[in-house]
């Protein structure tokens, strides 16, 4: 499958965090050729092993196949739902497309000529954040209870000749470059053992991450996942441009040997990268392994997406593909000699 296909098939498959395990089992099936072995942990992860010769260290790839969403609360008179948007700005809240199970939905708004205070440039135009699913009241209390997800509906395609858009592109971009990355080395023997990891929770405080980090104990990580990308009056020092290659991460959340080993890869392979300053909390995965089981030497490789957590992320696929160009050539690049040159770091 191209990274296009991937997105597409992905996007029918939403996953809020703590309820992964449908998409991962079908994952699960797809790859099994690629991997020597696969597993799906006690905190929901979907844990695909390459052995390598049998001398390397094991090298995590962590990409988080949960992703942001609504929550149901309460049902209310008439069918609507309250729900509860975490991550979401109350702003790209009204009018938006919406999916619960079978169901589809609309966020309800009331028009701003019918209010009695005028709109502000930021709110959601009410306090109560409410689905309407054109059904009755006795359907929806059958079918829908409190603490179910909501999912921005799944419409997704092409821009022009090399974006993307659609919902939850944060964080399937960058599962989608690590598949790719997965199925470039099947007929190859590298060095090191690889584990990829699709982690759950993330959004829900990396909940994934932190498990795979004590699970496995890996001796490198990388956390792949989406930053943000530079569009229309974003600040350019907190962003990247689309369309340049992944982001590589550089900051006390990301270990130098690993970042110096990363941009030697990218050089190798003749692919275009960025470095991305991390200041502190890289908000990735990398977050929580870089503490795990004693300490993990972790980086971090971002596909840059526009317009995060909204109904439509936009990325660029030709980033998709170096980024999933870069991870495998590190995977194959990694040698004694190159592990013992980012470890005396």
């Amino acid at each position: 499958m191209t990274a296009k296909e991937w997105l597409e098939w992905l996007a029918l498959r939403p996953a809020a965090s703590g309820l992964e395990r449908p998409v991962l089992d079908e994952i699960a099936q797809r790859v099994s050729a690629w991997t020597d072995e696969s597993h799906l942990d006690a905190a929901g992860n979907l844990v695909l092993i390459r052995h390598g010769q049998g001398q390397g260290p094991l090298l995590l790839l962590a990409a988080h196949i949960d992703q942001i969403c609504l929550w149901v609360k309460d049902i209310l008179p008439g069918g609507f739902l309250q729900v509860v948007a975490p991550g979401i700005h109350p702003q790209v809240l009204p009018g938006a497309r919406v999916q619960i199970g079978e169901f589809q939905g609309v966020i309800a708004m009331t028009p701003p000529h019918l209010r009695r205070t005028a709109p502000s440039a930021t709110d959601s135009g009410s306090d109560l954040v409410a689905v309407d699913l054109g059904e009755t009241e006795e359907t929806v209390r059958g079918a829908v209870r409190p603490g179910d997800p909501v999912f921005f509906a799944a419409v997704s395609s092409g821009m022009g000749e090399d974006r993307f858009t659609g919902a939850g592109l944060d964080n399937r971009a960058s599962v989608t470059a690590t598949l790719l990355a997965l199925e470039s080395l099947v007929g190859l023997s590298p060095w090191v053992d690889l584990a990829v990891v699709l982690t759950s929770s993330e959004e829900a405080g990396l909940i994934g991450a932190s498990a795979a980090g004590v699970g496995l104990h890996p001796d490198l990580a990388l956390a792949v996942d989406v930053t943000y990308g530079r569009g229309l009056d974003t600040p350019v020092d907190l962003t990247v441009p689309l369309g340049h290659g992944p982001a590589i991460g550089r900051g006390p959340n990301c270990h130098l040997g690993l970042e110096r080993f990363l941009i030697r890869a990218a050089r190798h392979a003749r692919l275009p990268f960025q470095v991305e300053v991390m200041a502190g909390n890289s908000g990735t995965d990398a977050w929580a392994l870089q503490v795990s089981a004693g300490g993990v030497r972790t980086g971090t490789v971002s596909v840059p997406l526009l317009y995060m957590h909204t109904p439509a992320e936009v990325v660029s696929l030709a980033d998709i593909r170096c980024t999933a160009s870069l991870l495998g050539e590190a995977v194959q690049l990694l040698d004694q000699d190159s592990y013992q040159e980012i470890v005396q770091w």
